[in-house]
């Protein structure tokens, strides 16, 4: 019997051990994303100012191809090919007063409450604060900083570019565009907040008309106070979570998961959390205790009371750790106990979508805990899509790629061009295939940013070396000499996806089905390989010579080292709202912008986009999840509720990233029809060819003018040799050279 005890004993020590062991992991894993975060706290500014998007689809299509934006657009149609030079940094992104403007978040200053309560207030009433939790807007609070202007000041100047946002306490402030009064400010008041999301020219001058007291928010300090505040929330909920021995059976990943869509409530002393006989679909939730503890008590059926005259008996009582509250999720049925707080509370509340889509692993061991076995009807999985979708293994098997000699390759003419990179068309003469070829001027390189810039092309290459698809564009080849990196990528001659809407117009249901279905596979094969793509468009989606889809541009591609990332980058009209409320991305942001395009199929318009151009109004909507489906476009059922599906605001319930994966897109009833093995093996007829007069035809590219134009560019200096022979050798060469050699290919030098 000694020997039994001693060697349980002796095992529960081991348990024990294994789950310190765990807990030491996990406390590693949350430290590295916390030191991720700070390290990424002052990120490249990359969201791509969008146009104004005034008018109706036919202007909004116009505007997009103004000559400024079509050199925005042109090289990303190319092939994916040629970098947006949007890359901005603290030295350069304000004209305004140097004494505002600090490379370091200022330190945090206490206030009186009062004051607090103030800025608080006004913050609720503006967008994009107005969706922040309570406990973020006094984090923002305290990192506002306090400002006196003189009258007749100018705090900001029209066309300046800027990187703060005011709230005027006391005093007056005159609006004026072009010297021509158009507002007055008072007292409460917020305004500049464009400049929190991205680089923007000021759209007016903003002068002290009595003394003013204004309070102060910059960019940086924005940003690394709401990143923080959402890692240190996250750290803490999850060491909650992982502690509950409900989550034994999930891993880190998923409780990373959990820990996004739970929401910390706080009750008072005597308070009722649940009411027993409230139907479920009233408030559809279940909480974990985090803090203090509550009474579980259960009505005394009348015939059943005796002569106490009590009408209700003590169930139990719950502590931190306990759950409640998951019986009625689970049988539909009413609550059937009370709930009550003897202590004031925290909990965390559990929807019933979080509860459907990322507790699904536990659902058995919270049915073996119930008092009575039910037997759930809302778990039932659909078949569909089963065996469809590409594992990592077959998608890498999927596309071979050649790769041929350097000294074979020619150029024919350029195909587009951006920031410091050229798109040429170039031919192998060994097989006269042809391909698209991406030049990256090395000192244009490292003319601005070189960390940054540099950390993004081998970032790019890394993510084109890694996928094998047959809805990806494919690199080949790397090559580099002493001025310049190449990237040779798989040619697609027709055009891009918005193009394609432009000439089209409006697209059916069906002729939708076709890419949409074509980008969700393509997806679904970056983030097996833990990519996410961050920037998926119409402008990023090229069209091969048959009319398949050609995911391209892999610039802001990023591979997750752990469940998210915190750069902010992207294009307004499509970023999820997790990006802009700077609480870091993961493959839901990819899944959001898809759901976005599919609106703009169909509807002629991205799903959230204020068409009178204001771009606040836009992000408000984004933040909101306001989505509005025209009455004058025909969605069939199945369609809306994959688009509402894809743009949920809560990650819980968003389809593609919550339980099932990619799985629960493709699996979608609007697919139904889709043949899956016919569309990856490009079995299917497109719904549109392109026409092209010969297999060197780019008349579906606009390239715009000294886009060939090499011109005399500058070699590197022996010191930026060396002090970058780090990125050179990292770069290689497909034909196994690490550094530089010399120059390779002849460049055009001239305008074609």
């Amino acid at each position: 019997m000694a020997q039994a005890e001693a060697a349980a004993l002796r095992r529960r020590v081991e348990e024990l051990l294994k789950s310190n062991q765990e807990l030491v992991k996990s406390n590693d894993l949350l430290s590295e994303q916390l030191r991720l975060a700070k390290q990424e706290s002052d990120p490249p500014n990359v969201l791509t100012p969008p146009p104004s998007r005034a008018g109706k689809v036919n202007e909004l299509r116009a505007i997009r191809k103004r000559p400024h934006e079509r050199a925005r657009n042109q090289h990303l149609s190319a092939s994916a090919l040629a970098e947006l030079e949007v890359w901005t940094s603290a030295a350069d992104i304000s004209a305004e007063d140097p004494a505002l403007v600090s490379s370091e978040a200022p330190p945090a200053k206490p206030k009186p409450k009062e004051q607090v309560k103030r800025i608080v207030a006004a913050l609720s009433k503006k967008a994009p604060f107005d969706t922040f939790e309570e406990a973020q807007l006094n984090s923002i609070a305290d990192a506002m900083t306090p400002l006196q202007a003189k009258a007749q000041a100018v705090l900001v100047t029209e066309g300046d570019q800027g990187q703060h946002c005011y709230l005027l306490d006391s005093g007056e402030l005159c609006v004026k565009v072009k010297g021509v009064e158009k507002d007055r400010i008072r007292a409460g008041q917020i305004f500049g907040e464009l400049a929190l999301m991205y680089n923007v020219p000021r759209t007016a001058t903003i002068e002290v008309v009595s003394d003013a007291s204004l309070f102060v928010l910059d960019r940086l300090a924005f940003r690394r106070t709401i990143r923080l505040d959402t890692v240190t929330r996250r750290r803490e909920i999850f060491f909650f979570l992982r502690t509950c021995k409900t989550f034994d059976a999930l891993d880190d990943r998923a409780i990373y998961r959990v820990a996004d869509v739970v929401v910390e409530q706080t009750f008072d002393e005597g308070a009722m959390i649940i009411k027993e006989g409230t139907e479920c679909n009233d408030d559809p939730c279940m909480y974990f205790l985090k803090e203090g503890s509550v009474v579980v008590k259960q009505a005394i059926p009348e015939e059943n009371r005796d002569s106490s005259g009590k009408t209700e008996r003590l169930v139990g009582i719950l502590k931190s750790g306990d759950y409640f509250g998951e019986r009625a999720l689970i049988t539909q049925e009413p609550r059937s106990c009370s709930i009550e707080a003897v202590s004031p509370t925290i909990c965390l509340r559990v929807d019933r979508d979080a509860f459907k889509c990322m507790l699904d692993p536990l659902h058995e061991e919270m049915k073996k805990a119930m008092p009575v076995d039910s037997s759930p009807t809302w778990l039932k999985k659909s078949g569909k899509g089963d065996g469809a979708s590409l594992s990592a293994k077959d998608a890498s098997q999927s596309v071979r790629q050649y790769s041929p000699a350097k000294t074979n390759i020619a150029i024919l003419k350029p195909l587009g061009s951006g920031g410091f990179a050229r798109v040429l068309l170039a031919k192998d003469s060994a097989t006269r295939r042809l391909f698209a070829m991406k030049v990256i001027h090395k000192s244009k390189l490292l003319e601005r940013k070189a960390d940054t810039r540099t950390a993004q092309i081998l970032s790019e290459k890394l993510a084109l070396s890694t996928f094998s698809h047959p809805f990806i564009t494919g690199l080949h080849a790397h090559y580099q000499d002493s001025k310049y990196l190449y990237l040779l990528i798989e040619l697609a001659l027709g055009g891009d996806l918005f193009g394609l809407m432009d000439r089209h117009g409006l697209m059916s249901e069906p002729m939708a089905q076709f890419y949409v279905s074509s980008l969700a596979l393509a997806l679904e094969h970056l983030h097996l390989l833990e990519f996410v793509y961050r920037d998926l468009k119409p402008e990023n989606v090229l069209l091969d010579s048959r009319g398949f889809v050609k995911l391209c541009d892999f610039g802001f591609a990023k591979k997750l080292t752990l469940d998210r990332t915190y750069s902010q980058c992207g294009t307004p009209d499509y970023v999820a709202p997790e990006m802009l409320n700077g609480q870091g991305v993961n493959h839901g942001c990819d899944w959001w912008a898809l759901g976005v395009m599919i609106f703009e199929m169909i509807v002629g318009n991205p799903a959230f986009t204020d068409m009178s151009g204001d771009t606040m109004k836009t992000f408000s909507n984004i933040l909101k999840g306001d989505l509005q489906f025209p009455r004058e476009t025909t969605f069939s059922a199945s369609c809306k509720a994959l688009v509402a599906g894809m743009l949920s605001v809560n990650l819980a319930s968003r389809l593609g990233y919550a339980y099932g994966g990619a799985n629960s897109v493709l699996s979608h009833a609007w697919f139904e029809d889709v043949d899956w093995d016919r569309l990856v093996n490009c079995y299917i007829e497109p719904p549109w060819r392109p026409k092209l007069m010969s297999a060197t035809d780019t008349s579906h590219f606009e390239l715009e003018e000294g886009a060939s134009n090499f011109g005399e560019d500058d070699e590197l200096t022996p010191q930026d040799e060396k002090t970058w022979e780090h990125v050179w050798k990292a770069w290689g060469s497909s034909e196994g050279t690490e550094g530089a050699t010399e120059a390779t290919f002849a460049l055009p030098t001239t305008t074609a």
